[in-house]
């Protein structure tokens, strides 16, 4: 997973990262194998943000797939994975 032209971490099923980023700007979340996949961002202070990252078949490789999700949904789905890690 890249932020602008900086790698911040490998992506792994049921993987979750935190990843505070310290000024407010217009940027582009993005993710490649055989095919890129991207989404725009435009960062605010004191907003919290949600990507649910998924692997969808490709010709050789899966291809990423990328989107924002609401906060209701990207917390839920966040809090699942880490409880489920803690068991």
């Amino acid at each position: 997973l890249h932020l602008g032209d900086s790698m911040l971490c490998r992506v792994k099923n049921k993987s979750t990262f935190e990843i505070k980023i310290n000024e407010e700007m217009r940027t582009t979340l993005w993710a490649r194998t055989e095919a890129r996949s991207e989404v725009p961002l435009d960062v605010r202070f004191g907003h919290t943000y949600y990507l649910r990252c998924a692997v969808q078949m490709g010709a050789f490789v899966g291809q990423p797939f990328l989107e924002l999700v609401d906060r209701s949904t990207g917390k839920f789905e966040y809090d699942a994975i880490v409880a489920g890690k803690k068991k």
